[in-house]
């Protein structure tokens, strides 16, 4: 039977060449990867480098875990986390047997696994310090835009608009993202856009926190018609109200102005209530009993003038009762206290003495309390 040749030639060539070769790689691997196939530190120097790698991944583990950092570099810290899992992996191998430390990760490699360790976390480091650089350089870029977004956190305005907050969030991390990206002048052209959002729903916050209860209670007010029954003290608590919700419009973060304005706001609404209360009383009662509660009012006034030492002023008026009343208090204190007491009481802006005297009111038509008066559409309440 006759031989075929090319076929008898590589035979040769893979029993006498290449089964050889291979099996001299293999013993070549297997010497790289056993433990003694090199010089090898003593135990004490193997420990040490497996003490110092391990200290090098517990100082990186308090940067990994910054998850604020990663909402600022997101693509750095997944490269450094990564990396440093890597370097965990390796150290997980050889933290019981340090002289694994020597063993080649494969066959064709030449490094060992605390060469991968070390390499991975010389990575993560450099990952970790990309992403630092990063917030650095978007909080000084966006230095207003974090500084708005303190302000909403501290008015709780993700608890009050939380869609809205969120929304906010998505378009800062969107300029973040360019910072990291070092398109800076995309960067300083979407800024003003962001500024302007957050500043309204800083003042929509603001106005929720301190004018949102009043003005509720007014529009409560008004479906009880007393801005019919009462219309000039209705309509000086509704003007009160809109100076306010203006006020937190020109400066939501002059908190305690705002405050007071609230309470002037709640004082004129409570006077509205109370004033239309009696007035619609009135209106339900006969005439006998007009005259009963008319009297009730001079008895006590009466009687106030009976303590500051004056006569019976029934035969006068109510207002003329109330003037005399009011001379006498004044003249019996004592002129330190009646100085002290004009010194501690607040001038009274021309704008709140509305609320005590209306009579420049009256011939104004009733402000209608809503949306578009104050200033917000309805879907803002």
């Amino acid at each position: 039977m006759a031989l075929d040749f090319p076929l008898y030639l590589g035979a040769l060539f893979v029993k006498s060449v290449f089964l050889p070769l291979l099996l001299s790689l293999l013993l070549v691997g297997g010497c790289a990867s056993h433990p003694d196939s090199e010089p090898q530190p003593s135990q004490d120097q193997q420990q040490a480098r497996v003490m110092e790698i391990a200290s090098g991944i517990e100082q990186l583990e308090v940067v990994a875990s910054d998850d604020d950092l990663a909402w600022f570099a997101t693509a750095a810290m997944r490269r450094g986390r990564d990396a440093l899992a890597e370097a965990r992996a390796q150290h997980a191998l050889f933290a019981a047997q340090p002289d694994r430390m020597y063993e080649r990760l494969g066959v064709f490699s030449t490094r060992s696994r605390a060469e991968a360790a070390e390499d991975a976390l010389t990575d993560a480091r450099q990952a970790f310090a990309q992403a630092q650089r990063v917030r650095s350089l978007a909080e000084e870029a966006l230095a207003e835009a974090f500084a708005n977004r303190q302000v909403l956190r501290q008015l709780e305005a993700p608890r009050w608009y939380p869609d809205a907050y969120e929304l906010l969030e998505l378009r800062l991390k969107s300029l973040v993202d360019l910072v990291a990206a070092e398109r800076l002048t995309r960067v300083t052209e979407g800024e003003p856009a962001l500024l302007a959002q957050q500043h309204q729903l800083e003042v929509k916050t603001v106005r929720r926190i301190y004018l949102a209860p009043h003005r509720t209670r007014l529009e409560e007010l008004n479906n009880e018609g007393l801005d019919l029954t009462a219309p000039q003290t209705y309509q000086a608590a509704a003007h009160q109200l809109d100076r306010a919700w203006q006020a937190v419009e020109r400066n939501p973060r002059d908190l305690d102005g705002i405050a007071r304005q609230a309470e002037i706001t709640r004082f004129a609404v409570a006077h509205a209530h109370h004033l239309g209360n009696e007035l619609q009383q009135l209106d339900l009662q006969e005439k006998p009993e007009r005259e009963i509660y008319l009297l009730s009012l001079e008895a006590q006034l009466a009687r106030l003038a009976e303590v500051l030492g004056l006569p019976d002023l029934r035969e006068y008026p109510l207002q003329q009762q109330l003037k005399q009343l009011l001379l006498a208090a004044e003249t019996a204190m004592p002129p330190g206290q009646l100085a002290l007491a004009e010194e501690e009481t607040p001038e009274v802006p021309s704008g709140e003495r509305d609320l005590v005297d209306t009579s420049g009111l009256a011939a104004e038509p009733v402000q209608e309390l809503n949306a578009e008066s104050l200033g917000e559409p309805d879907s803002e309440r």
